[in-house]
């Protein structure tokens, strides 16, 4: 794997090209379209890409176009992480796996790859920073953050672009031991930003420590079906209620538990040995009853049944892939195309 930058443009091929250019050199992550208003339009763009440590920060140029990310590209593509996006110019809207999302100049949204979207980009500008999945998953457990938009108004959001800038202009000359700094940084800032993009809420009334303490319990026990706010009062001698607002950001531990079980599922069906268990064995084996509606929930929060992404799972490929492979994919097609 190569750490060198690398930048590609529709601008260094023949203009008769460019939109199949474009739509190659996207399609790892989107189906490419012009937008139809009545007249004949090419798809043009540029993308810059520049890995850190275990991350890769991007920037993106672009025309107006439609994107769309469908349950056959996620498992084709089998890109399994985030990218937060800060939006320099260029409104974009669109459906988020059934998020109705609306990102303009100077917000931050996230994307997570493990899900759909349906959208539509006005002519603009991004920065984008790849994450592996464990790096938010850590920090904000249990969440929906795709389609998540940090309004620029708020001044975490506006730290945070502040942030995402500055390590664009210095990437390049980081050394290999000021990388991880930089890294954690910028987790707690987007984390930060995050947990203030709510509504005022009460102070936590169970410690940041036994937070973790709980959540470490959780992970522990996605494959009890007994496992639940009860057990997790008992376990930890919390009442429901200071239970209840210790996680209210993250919507209650019961949606917490019910998330990580349908996300360890999807990461059991992406794998290797996901063709050899039945579906039933894997909602089993992720503490999930039968007669809860699995394949309905799974669907809700993926885009796809637990079946269909099987089924396309066995064409690709068998692990998920962390953010490096998006980096490779372009300096396949600059070698393809002799750029």
């Amino acid at each position: 794997m190569s750490a060198t930058e690398i930048g590609l443009s529709t601008d260094m091929v023949d203009r008769s090209v460019r939109t199949e250019f474009w739509r190659d050199v996207s399609s790892i992550l989107y189906d490419i379209t012009p937008v139809d208003d009545g007249r004949a339009q090419e798809l043009t763009g540029s993308v810059q890409s520049q890995p850190f440590g275990s991350m890769i920060l991007g920037h993106t140029t672009f025309n107006r176009q439609i994107c769309r990310r469908t349950p056959k590209i996620i498992v084709r593509s089998a890109l399994d992480f985030y990218i937060v996006q800060l939006v320099l110019s260029g409104d974009y809207r669109g459906d988020f796996n059934g998020v109705n999302f609306h990102a303009r100049p100077g917000d931050v949204f996230i994307l997570d790859l493990a899900q759909v979207l349906d959208s539509e980009k006005e002519a603009g500008a991004r920065i984008s920073l790849v994450l592996p999945r464990p790096v938010l998953d850590k920090c904000l457990p249990g969440r929906r953050l795709h389609g998540l938009i940090l309004d620029r108004r708020r001044a975490t959001t506006r730290l945070l672009a502040d942030y995402l800038i500055g390590i664009e202009k210095v990437v390049g000359d980081l050394a290999p031991n000021e990388i991880p700094a930089v890294q954690e940084s910028v987790s707690v800032l987007l984390a930060s930003a995050v947990e203030g993009a709510g509504e005022h809420r009460a102070p936590l009334t169970v410690s940041r420590p036994m937070r973790q303490r709980i959540l470490y319990y959780i992970d522990s026990n996605l494959g009890d079906p007994l496992l639940g706010p009860d057990r997790v009062m008992r376990r930890f001698r919390v009442s429901r209620s200071h239970l209840y607002r210790a996680f209210e950001p993250d919507g209650g531990v019961a949606r917490i538990i019910r998330a990580k079980r349908l996300d360890h599922a999807y990461h059991l069906l992406r794998g290797s040995a996901g063709g050899r268990v039945s579906v039933k064995e894997v909602a089993r084996r992720c503490g999930i009853s039968e007669g809860t509606d699995f394949a309905k929930s799974f669907k809700v929060r993926f885009g796809l049944t637990p079946s269909q992404l099987r089924g396309v799972a066995a064409t690709a490929r068998s692990e998920p892939q962390g953010p490096f492979l998006l980096h490779e994919h372009l300096l396949t097609e600059a070698a393809r195309n002799g750029l």
